[in-house]
């Protein structure tokens, strides 16, 4: 295993690891991108995968981060890098599946209700739990389809309420 998650459970607790390692997979999707030799940003985007990949127990992709600037081969230093953030990346959906289905879920007749909430609260820029949004999420799987799940669980996390807002509305008129 990539992650030490047991470590980042006992430290962060469970809502801040998942809110985490989730936004790590957000922040992070477009890392082939970033991980080439000809990038002028290259050693500031390691700093920063260096960073966020120690503080979330991504002990691989933390070494590897860690070596880079002493390392004569970067090239081959950034295939193994990528090697091991799409491992991480593997694992970090595996954990949040898992976690998934491990919530709490709402009473189908209560999740048009919930929605309405939901999205007078997006509306008004009030705070709203992830934990209130993950029981929403979790209750919608088998009702609706996964990438407009998906969808609204990163415009969430990236905390773009205009286009959350738009989904849960979508949502709400599907079912």
């Amino acid at each position: 295993m990539n992650i030490d998650i047991n470590k980042l459970l006992e430290e962060l607790g469970e809502t801040s690891t998942y809110s985490l390692l989730n936004k790590f997979l957000i922040t992070y999707e477009d890392y082939k991108n970033h991980l080439k030799i000809d990038n002028e940003d290259l050693d500031k985007y390691i700093h920063k995968l260096k960073g966020s990949s120690g503080n979330l127990k991504i002990n691989s992709v933390h070494e590897l981060c860690i070596d880079f600037p002493k390392n004569e081969n970067k090239s081959e230093v950034l295939d193994n890098l990528i090697k091991k953030i799409e491992d991480s990346f593997l694992e970090i959906k595996t954990i949040l599946k898992d976690e998934k289905t491990n919530n709490e879920k709402l009473d189908p007749n209560k999740i048009g209700n919930a929605l309405d909430e939901l999205i007078s609260d997006l509306n008004e820029f009030n705070y709203i739990e992830d934990s209130r949004v993950k029981v929403i999420l979790n209750s919608l799987d088998g009702i609706i389809s996964n990438k407009i799940i998906d969808n609204l669980e990163k415009e969430f996390a990236n905390g773009n309420y205009e286009k959350s807002t738009i989904l849960c509305q979508t949502i709400r008129s599907l079912i």
